[in-house]
């Protein structure tokens, strides 16, 4: 009980039939994991974010439609068993020009235009996120750190954590920490520590040498 589902964002009810309590949470799922791009599960301190969530959490995010759409397409039409892997690294090299350029925020009664490649980091705190630009001005904005994953260019930016995500940029140095996890020095310098979670920590890892 008051465990919490997110599908891209959007809070949805238990996807799998039979899902009751003293269950496995249910046999069967209305969802294709084969278009799952990745998901997180939580079990406490969660984020403002994630205020209706009580014992647990599961944070969906599928791929786009459209790119998901076209390998169910090429599956079908392909007589050979195609490599997935392959097609699905081309099409999102081909789809990186549409990753979001700019950033429209408020301050005082004016609106401004910040461009992504100014953005030092991603922060949700006080049940907001903001938007911190390298000389240090943060600014609120009506996205959630979900929502931003799916439009910032992934060679860029990384969700380290469930309250940051970082340009690779903005990393000034970096420090090993317990149960694996990575201590990161951002400039400009957050009121809080950053931590790469320990689950978050290999794919981090990675990143960093893309």
């Amino acid at each position: 009980m008051g465990l919490l589902w997110r599908l891209n964002g959007v809070e949805i009810p238990n996807p799998n039939h039979w899902g009751m309590a003293g269950t496995t949470g249910g046999p069967v799922s209305m969802l294709n994991n084969t278009l799952l791009d990745n998901s997180d599960f939580m079990t406490g301190a969660f984020p403002a974010e994630y205020g209706n969530a009580l014992s647990g959490l599961f944070d969906l995010i599928f791929l786009d439609i459209h790119l998901a759409a076209s390998i169910e397409k090429y599956r079908r039409t392909t007589p050979e068993s195609p490599d997935i892997g392959l097609l699905l690294d081309e099409m999102k090299r081909l789809k990186s020009d549409r990753w979001q350029q700019k950033f429209v925020v408020q301050y005082a009664d004016k609106l401004k235009a910040v461009k992504t490649s100014e953005i030092a980091y991603f922060e949700a705190r006080e049940k907001s996120v903001f938007l911190v630009t390298g000389s240090g001005t943060g600014y609120a904005i009506d996205y959630t750190l979900d929502r931003l994953e799916s439009v910032l260019d992934p060679s860029l930016f990384f969700r380290v954590n469930r309250k940051f995500i970082v340009n690779f940029g903005s990393i000034r140095t970096m420090h090993l920490y317990p149960k694996s996890r990575v201590k990161i020095d951002l400039i400009p310098k957050p009121d809080q520590d950053v931590i790469v979670s320990s689950e978050r920590s290999a794919r981090f890892r990675e990143w960093l040498t893309r």
